[in-house]
């Protein structure tokens, strides 16, 4: 299975070519203008970087010998693609847009499958896992994205219980339409919401002596943030090295067993998952 992933969430872009679990290339870019104008550039920078294998049958010899096959390697081009995978949010609004649009455009012209993955679950990835974390592999990883307002978009995890409010300390929060991924009755449970960080620590801390010893985030909302995050959660707070996190090979990874599966997304209903009301739209 070979996929095309695009990221345009945040100001920090990305795009990679995967081939099964294998990344084959990544590109990434920081624009602070739009992605429109460098993204389908990276697109075809990415796949020329890309270089793929494919199995072929060698010539029968002369004298009757059986033909073997032999592992060809190849420069990636948009045909040789087999589904596109796109990051959907939350994020930038604009970038989002320009995102799921580019890939819904390249998905419409290939005749290609299409999936959508949360922004916030691919940078999850991103981090080292545990056992990673002093406390023998009892933290949880915090996906963080500067939300401006005052508040971040993050992802909760499991772990932590039972849905949260999101809403917590005075801090207001906002859940995403139609709910977040959930299982079934007693089942762990992760919330994806637009919140304040003041409120965000007060869920992590909430289970008191039972809450993980550990807390890693990553993403720009915990750089922004990391302050008040240290002085929340002391000890605890943990950040990932870097400012940069390029995410469209986690989200090809993301993506790789839905397309196997056969759950892909509906291109016409995909759309970007902004999670809160941008500010036009409170305006009115």
């Amino acid at each position: 299975m070979k996929i095309l992933s695009i990221d345009t969430s945040t100001q920090v872009g990305s795009v990679a070519v995967l081939h099964d679990e294998k990344v084959c290339a990544e590109v990434s870019y920081q624009t602070k203008s739009s992605h429109a104008e460098v993204l389908m550039g990276v697109i075809e920078e990415a796949l020329k970087k890309a270089i793929l294998i494919g199995r072929v049958a060698q010539d029968f010899s002369p004298a009757g010998s059986v033909g073997r096959s032999k592992d060809l390697r190849y420069k990636a081009g948009l045909d040789d693609i087999d589904g596109i995978a796109v990051a959907i949010g939350p994020g930038s609004f604009t970038g989002l847009r320009i995102g799921l649009a580019t890939a819904k455009g390249l998905a419409i012209a290939t005749g290609k499958p299409i999936v959508g993955i949360s922004t916030l679950e691919a940078l999850a990835l991103n981090p080292p896992q545990p056992p990673f974390f002093k406390g023998g592999g009892g933290g949880i990883i915090v996906s963080c994205i500067n939300a401006y307002r005052g508040e971040v978009y993050c992802r909760i995890p499991s772990p932590l219980g039972p849905r949260p409010s999101c809403s917590s300390g005075g801090g207001e929060g906002h859940l995403p339409a139609g709910g977040s991924v959930a299982g079934g009755e007693g089942a762990d449970v992760t919330c994806e919401c637009s919140i304040t960080p003041e409120a965000l620590c007060d869920i992590l801390c909430r289970g008191g002596a039972q809450s993980p010893p550990e807390f890693l985030f990553i993403g720009d909302g915990a750089i922004h943030y990391k302050d008040l995050f240290k002085e929340r959660l002391g000890k605890r707070f943990k950040l990932t090295k870097g400012d940069r996190f390029p995410i469209a090979a986690e989200v090809g990874l993301l993506a790789l067993p839905r397309f196997r599966e056969g759950r892909v997304s509906d291109i016409i209903t995909l759309a970007p998952n902004y999670i809160r009301k941008s500010d036009a739209e409170l305006k009115l």
